[in-house]
């Protein structure tokens, strides 16, 4: 339908037609293109933002836990709370059990995970997990883990998107307007030479 429709079309809606079709392709693909280096930018941004706060709360904890200060363990995690992201985090000793918990009050019944494997990890929710050693020099205590909600960083991508999504308007918008100018530069000397021959 659309190609029947362009071929009714005159030469200069057809020059119209064919620069508006190859500015949006080119700038969808540009844009895409974006979105997918951005989103892996982003990713990578925030698992070394928390992981770099896991091991700061682990480097904090390492005095409470060779006292075994619970209570000072769990004012350090509370620590999180200015954190809108972060939404459990979790101590444990060297043998796995559970040595302080912190986790927001909008989050009733949080049962602390068992201790987890060091390093980082996506559930299918998509909240991200990083799991860091407690240690004082040489001597292990335990492990830390801080589970973060990744709905900021969603909504960081959205905001990119619709961005785009009005850039990428705005450029095919500016690009049609131009080929309405440069296809009279084409199709004038076209439709003057189609006269003359007629």
């Amino acid at each position: 339908m659309a190609m029947r429709t362009l071929g009714r079309q005159s030469i200069r809606g057809k020059l119209i037609w064919l620069i508006a079709v190859a500015s949006g392709v080119a700038l969808l693909i540009h844009c895409a293109a974006f979105a997918v280096i951005d989103m892996a930018n982003t990713r990578r941004y925030t698992i070394r933002q928390l992981t770099a706060m896991a091991d700061l709360l682990a480097s904090n904890c390492t005095a409470a836990m060779s006292f075994h200060e619970r209570k000072v363990a769990e004012e350090l995690l509370a620590s999180l709370r200015n954190q809108p992201m972060i939404e459990y985090a979790c101590l444990w000793d060297r043998e796995g059990s559970v040595f302080a918990t912190w986790h927001r009050g909008d989050k009733p019944g949080f049962t602390p995970p068992p201790a987890g494997l060091i390093g980082y990890a996506v559930d299918s929710e998509g909240h991200l997990t990083i799991t860091a050693p407690v240690a004082d020099e040489d001597e292990s205590l335990g492990f830390i883990c801080v589970h973060s909600s990744t709905n900021e960083l969603y909504e960081h991508i959205a905001d990119k998107f619709g961005i785009a999504a009005m850039g990428i308007s705005l450029s095919l918008a500016a690009a049609v307007l131009i080929g309405c100018v440069l296809q009279r530069r084409i199709s004038t000397p076209i439709l003057n030479l189609a006269a003359t021959a007629q």
